[in-house]
Order: structure tokens, then sequence, then C-alpha cells
């Protein structure tokens, strides 16, 4: 059972079906997933990761496919190939692959998965399952983001404002401008500065989206069990082959959320990684589990 139809939970289902699992996705939502109507992956260098890394690796040959061409468009920058991904063209392609590979879809929140191992792909409407200390995984951090809609009269982007701190993201394309704030900043004050990038064609300003988590990782793991009581429990099943064993025991639930700005770089390599993880086929990936383990939340 996986929570949640947005780009990481159609991957994860994806990933699980095309190796002859049997899949279900919860989804409340008529089309579930981010409200953002373009996103981009691999646009943004960070040498010094190697899941960064290996994550554009892997997404590069993925966009490449023909059959998500009417959703991808593909660019060369200075640090190689990037795409702008129109979202809900991307999620529909998504959706119709995993029905063609036997997933079926609930349209419903997720209240108790039964004997099935869960897979947290949201962290909306998902907190019954996860309780306890655990649950701070899926707390999503306070957070604005701008959407602008450009046109011909728009007045000029203060592009020295937009820059005016690193740690922002800022990109336009055609005639669509995004602005994701800084997390902590107030209501009051993101509107202003919205305001002044764009001042008269700012068309939406989103609250409370899970922008990030607080390390800017993806949370990619285990819950806590009786059966899981530290990593080299995990190591050893992975190592084995044994996954699946480990996860079909109790509380059988997996976290596959907190992709935030970057969901459409790590989901493909990370649901790949996750069911060959499942299904004893990626052992060279041991510490996979445990760099992004949900544990890490808990000081």
């Amino acid at each position: 059972v996986v929570a949640g139809s947005g780009p990481s939970g159609l991957h994860l289902a994806l990933a699980l079906a095309e190796r002859r699992l049997q899949v279900t996705v919860y989804e409340p939502a008529h089309c579930g997933g981010l409200r953002i109507p373009l996103m981009h992956a691999c646009n943004i260098p960070k040498r010094g990761s190697t899941l960064w890394q290996a994550a554009c690796m892997f997404a590069r040959s993925w966009y490449a496919q023909e059959m998500l061409r009417p959703a991808v468009e593909k660019h060369h920058g200075p640090f190689g190939d990037f795409f702008s991904i129109h979202t809900r063209t991307y999620l529909r392609l998504l959706r119709q692959r995993a029905f063609s590979v036997g997933v079926q879809f609930v349209r419903e929140s997720i209240t108790d998965h039964a004997d099935s191992p869960l897979f947290l792909a949201t962290g909306a409407g998902t907190k019954a399952v996860v309780r306890g200390p655990w649950s701070a995984a899926l707390v999503p951090l306070p957070g604005f983001q701008s959407y602008f809609s450009l046109c011909a009269t728009s007045p000029p982007v203060n592009a020295a404002l937009a820059k005016s701190d690193i740690r922002t993201n800022y990109f336009t394309h055609r005639n669509r401008a995004a602005f994701i704030h800084l997390n902590g900043t107030p209501r009051l004050a993101a509107q202003d500065f919205a305001e002044a990038l764009h001042p008269t064609e700012r068309s939406m300003l989103f609250h409370g989206i899970r922008l990030t988590t607080r390390d800017r990782l993806p949370v990619v793991g285990f819950s806590p069990a009786e059966n899981v009581a530290n990593f080299e429990t995990v190591r050893s099943a992975v190592l084995q082959g044994q996954c699946w064993q480990l996860l079909q025991a109790k509380p059988k639930v997996f976290f596959f959320t907190g992709m935030g700005f970057h969901a459409m770089t790590y989901s493909p390599f990370l649901a790949d990684r996750v069911a060959k993880c499942l299904t004893g086929m990626a052992m060279q990936d041991e510490i996979l589990l445990g760099a992004l383990t949900p544990a890490r939340f808990l000081p």
C-alpha cells in the first residue's frame, strides 16, 4: 500500500509494480501531488553530494524516455542536462503507466493498512499510522512559495532582489515564474517580498507546503519496531536480500517522503533503489537506507 499519489508515490508504486508486486495507492484528492504546475530536475549543482550525483545520473536517463516527451522539456546548462517538467501532465502519464502494470487506486485517505506493508509517500493525512516521536519525520516545515503568471505587459523582474539570498530558489520558464521563500519567513514578509519581486503579477501565494526536511534530504527507510532494533539489522537484511521479510513484520511502515523542491530529481532514483533493495537486487546500496532513515529526526 502506498499513501499518496504525488511524484514520490507514483514513482514508488510504479517501481514496485514493475517488479511484480501488487500495489494499491491511496489518495483522497482527485489528482495527488504538488500544486506547482512546473518543476525542474537536475538543475542545481550539488558537487559534494554523492546522493545528488547518483540521482541526477539516473534522472537524466529516466527523463529521456520517449513516453514522457509531452510533459518533459530537455535543456542544457553549465552543469549538464536538466529538465522542465509540466507537473500535471507528467503525473497523468505516470498514473497511466502505473495502471498499465496493475497498480490500483483508491480515492480516500489511508486509515488502516491491515496486513499489507505501508509506504508513506506523503506527509498529509498519514500521522494516524505513525505515532510517537517518529511522527516528527512527517511534520512539514512552515514555508511559502510565490507562483507568478508572466505576460508581455509584466514589469521587469527584480533579479537582484530574487538573488539576494543564495538559500532561496527562483526560476522562470516561458510565462511562468516561482520563488521559494526561506523557511521560517513570516506570511506578511513573504507577501511583501513577492509583491516587490513582481509588483502586479503575483497570482498566488502558497502556504504550508512541505518544501523540504530540516536537513534538506529525503526521508527513506523503516520506522522502528521490535525487530528493527538498530541499523545493523537493516544492513544485514539488505545484504541477505531479506528487506521484504523485514518490512512484512510489524509495524509494516516505510517512509518515502520529504523530497521537497528536488522531488523530480530524487523520486525516480530513490524509487528504483528502494524497489531493488526490497526485492534483493541492490545489495551495493546497503548504506542508502541508513543515510536517509527517519531515525535522524529523533533528537
